[in-house]
């Protein structure tokens, strides 16, 4: 807390500062010298009161040494800056000299802000030659360290360190050589530098990394460099710049901006390809975000129906700017008796057919089998617009309809609709739309269909429904039609999803016996679709216990607020179902871990790996392999997959092992009648009942 205090008041005295600077700078202002000698002397009482906070700071956060250095510094170069301003505006005055204020400034007794400086030791990790820039810029701060170098030095080392150091020069004392000697005897031991061959063999090898960018490659080529020794053997000059550029190019990963650089001069240097390739690496990362943006955001423009009226009202406020509502200099735009006309020839809304500037490109073309003739904007709705319709399949038809179902959920609720590339426009009958139970309104449309034969369907209208398809979420546009026909997932629907195609099944419906034959045959076995779980006759299963071996029972753990009402759920439905029973009392006991499903719900296990696994003896039986399987299944005609729901419940414990079973929940202790999850042997205690069924 005191030190926070103590920034806080530092804050306010550079907030001073910076104020006076700013006033003293300001050419608009001008001073007397009274004036300019008194702000001199409330700069002395600033920089006094700043210098007893920043010691105080320096005392109680030895750690952040470099920081309070730099801080103290600014500091330092402000104050300094703010009197030789005012030391200029005193020149105007003739009885005040520059010599005066410069005599005056020495004769103010500023607190130093480097008498109580802190310099931190030598860190783990830390190179020996890090240590030593550190420690010299500590002693240039400090100044007139004169021969008392070497003490500081041995004080700044870690005990370790300092008897290492001491090891190194016995017999002789280290204090008494030079620091110089010192500093080389660190290094040499501490930091051995590898040879020059293995130096400019990682120069050389260096590349740039996947991820790493073009300065940070350029500072460790630069780093690698410093003891390589590139040197002339006949001029003794340095080379360094030469092949840093070399290697730099060669180990760029980017093959534009590299062939860019080849481009250049041969006499160019090492900071020109720096530059270059930097601001290379920069335009293609905005490119690169410039043509995600443009992709996201115009990727489609669409176009919102609305009722004729608002419609109306909404060109109407933009009508300066639709080039196709009349510009007549008779007519003003915003009083055109036309604006809120629809074209016969375009469709367009803001004229009319005798000055439609589009009437001579129009072309009408004869419909086509098995084609849809979209419009230019086909997803916008235009009054007395034609779409054509690949096939509209009518329920209970005689003939064979090879359909690819898509399973869309509107509204809320799941419906089959058929998959029409043919079709233009997705459409639902009146009959499946009130199935719904939607409040969404039917707007009126003025959108014709035509199927390939010809024939014309006036819509009933048209509706904006909330659409999901697998994770996928959208807003479509249903045409509602008075006809009973299937559903159909037109192409105005697929470009608003990625359909997958590998789930889309084809279904035949040949006849309408088959339906019928269909639904006699759920009707008499809807007892196999049912959702409660039944047990498989005729079987209890037993866990068979390890000799000698004592109860375990460990008490509920704890369950998250917002888990509790779906747990508690769970338990009173396993409840409901016989699948647990409460009791007050049980030597065995097992903390429930419930586990999320992919609908919402709880699957409620437990941790029997703390408690029944480590008493219960092992069952053996074997599992067959898939190969196996797929050998059984050679011959067959007719395939189905089958979800046995919650498999291990249908199978019956004894009491025994009911008991032995226990769930401890935060509502009590449950023994457990069924085959729980969790169980070791519960896989091979499964399997003979799959086996003989």
């Amino acid at each position: 807390m005191e030190l926070e205090e103590l920034k806080k008041k530092r804050s306010v005295y550079k907030r001073k500062l910076t104020m006076t600077m700013n006033e003293v700078s300001d050419a608009t202002v001008t001073f007397t010298l009274h004036e300019l000698e008194a702000k001199e002397k409330v700069l002395d009482l600033l920089q006094e009161k700043y210098g007893v906070i920043q010691e105080s700071i320096n005392v109680l956060v030895p750690d952040e040494f470099e920081e309070q250095i730099d801080y103290a510094c600014e500091m330092l170069e402000n104050f300094t800056r703010l009197r030789l301003k005012i030391a200029d505006k005193k020149k105007i005055f003739p009885s005040v000299s520059l010599k005066t204020s410069v005599q005056h400034e020495k004769t103010v007794n500023p607190v130093s802000t480097t008498a109580s400086l802190h310099f931190t030791q030598l860190q783990e990790g830390e190179s020996i030659v890090n240590f030593i820039h550190r420690l010299e810029t500590f002693m240039r701060l400090k100044g007139n360290v004169g021969e008392s170098k070497v003490d500081i030095l041995l004080h700044a080392l870690t005990p370790e360190v300092h008897q290492k150091l001491y090891d190194i020069c016995t017999p002789d004392d280290p204090k008494a050589q030079t620091y110089e000697m010192l500093i080389q005897q660190l290094k040499d031991h501490l930091d051995p530098k590898p040879s020059v061959c293995t130096l400019q063999h990682k120069f050389i090898s260096r590349v740039q990394g996947e991820e790493e960018k073009v300065v940070d490659f350029s500072t460790e080529l630069r780093k690698l460099s410093a003891d390589c020794k590139f040197t002339c053997d006949h001029c003794k000059h340095s080379v360094s710049d030469m092949l840093l550029r070399l290697q730099f190019v060669r180990g760029l990963k980017d093959k534009e901006i590299r062939t860019r650089l080849l481009q250049e001069k041969s006499d160019f240097s090492f900071k020109h390809a720096l530059e270059v390739a930097s601001t290379m690496e920069l335009s293609i990362e905005e490119s690169k975000l410039m043509e995600n943006k443009q992709e996201f955001t115009l990727h489609r423009v669409e176009q919102n129906l609305l009722p004729t009226k608002k419609r109306s009202e909404n060109v109407a406020n933009l009508n300066h700017t639709n080039p196709n509502i009349s510009t007549h200099p008779r007519y003003p735009t915003d009083v055109c008796r036309f604006k809120n006309e629809f074209c016969r020839g375009c469709g367009k809304l803001g004229h009319i057919q005798s000055v439609c500037m589009s009437k001579n490109k129009a072309q009408v073309r004869k419909p086509q089998t098995n084609q849809v003739g979209d419009s230019d904007s086909s997803d916008e709705e235009n009054p007395c617009e034609v779409h054509k319709v690949d096939k509209v399949h009518m329920l209970h038809s005689k003939k064979t309809n090879d359909k690819f179902i898509v399973h869309v959920k509107i509204e809320g609720k799941v419906i089959l609709m058929e998959l029409d590339t043919g079709a233009a426009l997705s459409t639902i009958s009146y009959k499946d739309f009130k199935s719904i139970n939607s409040d969404k309104r039917v707007f009126n449309t003025n959108v014709t269909l035509r199927t390939y034969t010809g024939q014309i369907i006036k819509p009933r209208g048209v509706v904006f429904v909330n659409c999901a398809y697998k994770s996928q979420w959208f807003i479509g546009k249903l045409y509602v039609l008075n006809e009973d026909v299937d559903p159909i997932f037109g192409r105005d629907w697929m470009r608003e999803v990625n359909l997958d195609w590998s789930e889309i099944n084809a279904v035949s419906i040949t006849d309408k016996n088959d339906v019928s034959k269909l639904d006699r045959l759920l009707t008499d076995y809807s007892y196999v679709f049912q959702s409660k779980i039944g047990p498989v006759p005729n079987i209890k299963l037993h866990l068979d216990l390890k000799p000698d071996v004592k109860p375990v029972f460990i008490k509920p753990r704890p369950i998250p607020y917002a888990r509790k009402q779906k747990i508690e759920d769970e338990l009173e439905h396993m409840e409901k179902s016989g699948i647990i029973t409460k009791v007050e009392h049980s030597d065995w006991g097992t903390p429930i871990v419930p586990v999320d499903k992919p609908d919402g719900s709880v699957r409620i296990c437990a941790d029997y790996k703390v408690t029944v696994n480590q008493a219960i003896k092992d069952f053996n039986y074997p599992i067959p392999r898939i190969e196996d399987i797929y050998a059984q299944m050679n011959g067959g005609k007719y395939f189905c997959t089958l979800d046995l729901s919650k498999a291990y419940f249908h199978l019956e414990m004894d009491d025994e092992s009911a008991l032995l079973q226990s769930l401890s929940t935060h509502k009590g202790v449950y023994r457990v009648n069924r085959l729980m999850f969790g169980v070791k042997v519960a896989p091979t205690k499964f399997q003979p009942s799959q086996s003989k069924y």
